[in-house]
């Protein structure tokens, strides 16, 4: 039996591999055969081509799912790659009550021809906010999707990227990276009383380890003090004061050029992104500062200001029981708020604060 001509016709061999490339709605796409050998490449690339030319109406996301993943497997990196198989994977034979994937669970039974801007605000909703995932996990959802929907498009099963118009939406309702680091609860500033009250408490607690010989041990009440001091007189967040170091207290200010979110220390940006100093005006806050200096063993350097320190101990078992009804970010209102009652521009209160804008110090 004559062996049948070979046609290079559409492939393309780099690196010992053949590649099929064909163009599809005005783009050129290339797709990796997993072969070295050319009849084996041949006979991959006229399957191919005849799906192209012969697209099966009415695919659902599930049954086109695996189309995409072996079109991009050589195309894209090995742990993009297994991100991506990850979301669109079938439900596993061998684990019992496995459902698959994330996308092919939630979208997996729908036509891709009737997904929808509808149906992509339904997917959000369910897979996005009600686990109360980031905003950014949900984009990531969103960029498989419209890849998967691009190459949907190269087959003629779609006729537009839906995933284009539900970014479009998102970024309406979204706001900024720097106005979402300061977005938070609303200002809940402690009274005159509450403040005298927390800091006769807090006072009453540090004093009562005053004296002691020895090096510094750690006792909490110390902490909450000088924490207190930092939030209500110097406007300083947790995260920044659980970053603070003594090399950033000189001259007669503070100077505030790290933050330390979710226990990790590590010389990062403020929340805001902008380094700030503070004058230590307070005829409290300096003695205070020279006192847990000298209970400290004087240290210098890069020499944590409170080490030891936890947010959320302090917040929960030192804090709650001086100010009740209240929460360590309700110092930082304070402080703001006796600014601007004594008259303060409210721009300096702002700088002072570390807020994005002066809008964030009003509101």
């Amino acid at each position: 039996m004559p062996r049948r001509q070979l046609s290079q016709h559409n492939l393309t061999k780099r690196k010992g591999t053949w590649y099929f490339q064909v163009v599809r709605g005005g783009r050129r796409v290339r797709f990796s055969l997993e072969t070295g050998d050319l009849e084996e490449a041949c006979t991959l690339r006229d399957e191919a081509l005849a799906e192209l030319e012969h697209p099966t109406p009415g695919v659902t996301l599930a049954q086109f799912a695996p189309v995409y993943l072996g079109a991009v497997k050589g195309k894209l990196k090995q742990s993009t790659y297994a991100a991506h198989r990850a979301l669109l994977r079938p439900p596993d034979p061998k684990q019992p009550g496995d459902k698959g994937g994330l996308l092919y669970r939630e979208l997996g039974h729908l036509r891709l021809d009737k997904i929808d801007q509808q149906a992509l605000k339904a997917f959000w909703r369910d897979a996005v906010v009600k686990p109360g995932l980031k905003h950014r996990t949900g984009l990531t959802y969103l960029g498989v999707l419209s890849q998967l929907f691009i190459h949907a498009q190269l087959h003629d099963l779609v006729e537009h990227n839906p995933t284009l118009g539900m970014r479009a939406v998102l970024r309406k309702l979204s706001t900024t990276s720097r106005e979402r680091a300061e977005k938070g609860s609303q200002a809940n500033p402690l009274s005159q009383a509450e403040e005298t009250t927390l800091l006769a408490s807090s006072r009453a607690a540090y004093d009562a380890v005053a004296g002691k010989t020895g090096r510094y041990h750690g006792r909490a009440a110390e902490l909450a003090h000088v924490a207190c001091m930092l939030g209500l007189k110097a406007g300083l967040r947790l995260g920044e004061i659980h970053g603070l170091e003594w090399r950033d207290i000189r001259d007669g200010e503070i100077r505030v050029v790290r933050n330390i979110a979710s226990g990790k220390y590590r010389e990062d940006l403020t929340k805001s992104g902008r380094d700030r100093s503070i004058p230590i005006e307070s005829h409290h806050l300096r003695p205070l500062l020279d006192d847990w200096a000298q209970r400290c063993g004087n240290p210098s350097g890069n020499t944590p200001v409170l080490p030891r320190f936890h947010p959320r101990n302090f917040s929960a078992r030192e804090f709650e029981p001086w100010a009740p009804g209240h929460s360590p970010k309700d110092l930082r209102s304070t402080f703001a708020t006796r600014m601007l009652d004594r008259g303060v521009p409210p721009p300096f209160v702002s700088k002072q604060l570390g807020h994005a804008s002066i809008q964030t110090t009003l509101d």
